[in-house]
């Protein structure tokens, strides 16, 4: 690690105050493994408090998870439905990313969607029926495994939290069911400052770098910000991108 001036930046300093999986998850997620990132407190900080964030999603739900194997039904409620669906996204898109090159940055993103979306799904429950209960358990149970190699020590001492016997890094990993990894469809909308340009197809599951990176390869968009200048890239989830040229 290094700043910009060459200044080198001990990483027991991290440990100390923030512990080695915030450590291990901000050198992680800053870029890919092939090229150097710029040290940043703030980046800590956020790797920290996001750290905090699934803890407390564990923490709080505690209760309701069971880590013992369970079967899913098939005729879930639409919500729940959904849920299980973008948990198995997770899962394939995770594994998939390890698995090619370490790509550990595209892998934390994946972790921060998946924590967002059960923190989503959670707020919209105030009581739990028995089904909640089973989508809750594999959606928090398949984070902490989907976690495991990076937050070494949160997803230990979660897994025996909830009463899972041995170390979760001896647990299989988990496998996603093909027909339930199948994103949808959206129509991105892709505006050029602020006017309609394009539109075109998208997988519902892709980050907002890929969105970006899918608006900038139109053949439209090419053609008309050709010789101009991009100043920012204006992404809306799941809705539009919106290119600001000069």
């Amino acid at each position: 690690m290094s700043k910009s001036k060459g200044n080198t930046v001990d990483p027991d300093e991290i440990f100390e105050n923030y512990g080695a999986d915030t450590a291990r998850l901000f050198i992680l997620s800053d870029s890919p493994p092939a090229r150097d990132f710029d040290w940043s407190d703030a980046g800590v900080e956020g790797c920290y408090k996001f750290l905090n964030r699934v803890w407390r999603l564990i923490s709080s739900n505690a209760e309701y998870i069971t880590v013992s194997p369970f079967t899913l039904h098939s005729s879930l409620k639409k919500e729940n439905d959904d849920m299980l669906r973008l948990v198995h996204i997770a899962i394939k898109g995770i594994t998939n990313d390890i698995s090619n090159d370490f790509q550990f940055n595209t892998v934390i993103s994946k972790y921060r969607e998946l924590v967002n979306a059960i923190y989503d799904w959670r707020g919209k429950k105030s009581e739990l029926n028995d089904e909640d209960k089973a989508v809750l358990s594999f959606a928090i149970v398949t984070l902490i495994k989907l976690m495991s190699p990076v937050a070494v020590h949160l997803t230990e001492e979660a897994w025996h939290e909830l009463g899972g016997e041995g170390s979760i890094h001896d647990v299989e990993w988990p496998k996603w069911d093909e027909n339930l990894a199948k994103a949808s469809s959206i129509t991105l909308v892709i505006q050029i400052n602020g006017k309609v340009k394009d539109k075109i197809e998208a997988d519902e599951a892709l980050s907002e770098e890929e969105l970006k990176t899918l608006a900038l390869s139109s053949e439209k968009v090419k053609e008309l910000t050709e010789g101009k200048t991009i100043v920012k890239t204006i992404v809306v989830p799941k809705k539009l991108v919106n290119i600001v040229v000069k």
